[in-house]
């Protein structure tokens, strides 16, 4: 690690707050577009935290800031909306592959029972009829 970084992963601001602590805080600029996935946005927060974690001495991950929290508990406080999105996301996203699952199966169950070049409004006792032999 670098001194630039050395020195950085051990300063405090004038809030008591580390550099865990500005991770796990709210950005006051969104750089992130607001058309991405609530789920994948808070992977990559938690990955940020920790990645920084990761460099971070021990000793600053029981910091507490003036606010009384570590930068665990501000990371979890902070991004606790972000999970509930996330895990609605989710929920929808589960719901609609399902749906999409039941008209793959539907279609592919038709295509499997239908005899080839036979019109689909004969039923099976007219073909009965017609044919001695069973279609199926």
């Amino acid at each position: 690690m670098g001194v630039f970084m050395s020195r950085l992963v051990r300063k405090v601001d004038n809030n008591l707050n580390t550099i865990l602590h500005m991770v796990g805080e709210e950005p006051k600029y969104r750089v992130v577009p607001e058309v991405r996935s609530p789920a994948f946005e808070l992977q990559e927060n938690l990955l940020l935290f920790e990645r920084v974690w990761e460099i971070c001495p021990s000793s600053s991950e029981n910091t507490i800031n003036k606010k009384k929290k570590t930068a665990q508990q501000l990371f979890e406080e902070t991004n606790e909306p972000l999970r509930e999105r996330a895990n609605d996301w989710l929920k929808r996203t589960a719901e609609n592959c399902s749906i999409v699952a039941v008209l793959i199966a539907t279609v592919a169950f038709a295509a499997a029972y239908t005899k080839p070049g036979v019109p689909t409004t004969v039923t099976l006792d007219e073909l009965n009829k017609n044919n001695d032999s069973n279609p199926f």
